[in-house]
């Protein structure tokens, strides 16, 4: 989908490396954006054998995280054929992500007038001088 990926290689002794694009194999399933693979490490603690596979697909399937929780469950299923109890948790957390961004947002104040505007900028600026 365009993106620049990068990988993560874990090494014997436990420890995870950081590998460029350019050495990111397409056959393999690393998975790429720092999302996807907190989405992985999730997916990990549900003790689904295949969450590296099926996030790797989720990724090239939708690109970003926002996508992809932007999608339902069904919509999942279909775009990256990901097992239906897998897509069932990421569209649950995307509604939860969603549900979090709304109560965040609806907390902060409005900017109702123009007046109210430049004085929020002249605020703000003053600091930054």
């Amino acid at each position: 989908m365009g993106t620049q990926h990068i990988g993560l290689k874990e090494r014997r002794d436990g420890t995870t490396t950081l590998l460029p694009h350019s050495a990111v194999s397409n056959a393999t399933h690393l998975v790429c954006d720092l999302e996807f693979l907190v989405l992985r490490e999730m997916l990990e603690h549900f003790d689904y054998s295949t969450a590296e596979q099926v996030v790797a697909s989720l990724a090239d399937h939708f690109g970003s995280i926002a996508a992809l929780f932007k999608a339902s469950a069904e919509e999942i299923v279909f775009r990256s054929g990901a097992p239906v109890e897998i897509a069932e948790l990421v569209a649950s957390f995307g509604r939860l992500h969603h549900a979090a961004l709304g109560e965040e947002i609806g907390n902060r104040p409005a900017i109702k007038s123009f007046e109210a505007l430049q004085q929020f900028v002249m605020h703000r600026m003053r600091g930054s001088a």
